[in-house]
């Protein structure tokens, strides 16, 4: 019920002030169903992906909006040798964020008592 309930919070704009929220970055602030099984790609391959994958328009505004009253916190699986084509997508893209974090490890589900499916 409360994952529902979460749902109905975001179409209807969550109202948050100084939180951290923590945010991932492939298949949350893009939109391209390749990056869902990174861990079978080819390192040459996700460095194509990872410069033109779409961005989840979306989403994006309801982060920029959040981090005017909050710490945006990006977290990736995406190592290091990505960070500079990281951040310059996120540059593109006008995300805002306060920190990002990468290397999270690669897992299938996360079970988390913070988490909040949208």
């Amino acid at each position: 019920m409360k994952i529902v309930t979460e749902r109905i919070k975001l179409k209807n704009k969550i109202i948050l002030t100084n939180k951290i929220i923590a945010v991932d970055i492939d298949g949350v602030l893009t939109v391209n169903k390749e990056l869902n099984d990174f861990g079978k790609i080819s390192f040459d391959k996700l460095k194509k992906l990872y410069s033109k994958v779409k961005p989840n328009t979306f989403i994006i505004k309801e982060i920029n909006r959040l981090a005017k009253t909050n710490k945006i916190l990006l977290f990736t699986s995406r190592n290091d040798y990505f960070m500079d084509l990281t951040i310059k997508w996120l540059t593109d893209n006008k995300v805002k964020y306060h920190h990002i974090i990468f290397n999270k490890p690669y897992y299938n589900y996360i079970i988390d008592d913070r988490a909040l499916f949208i």
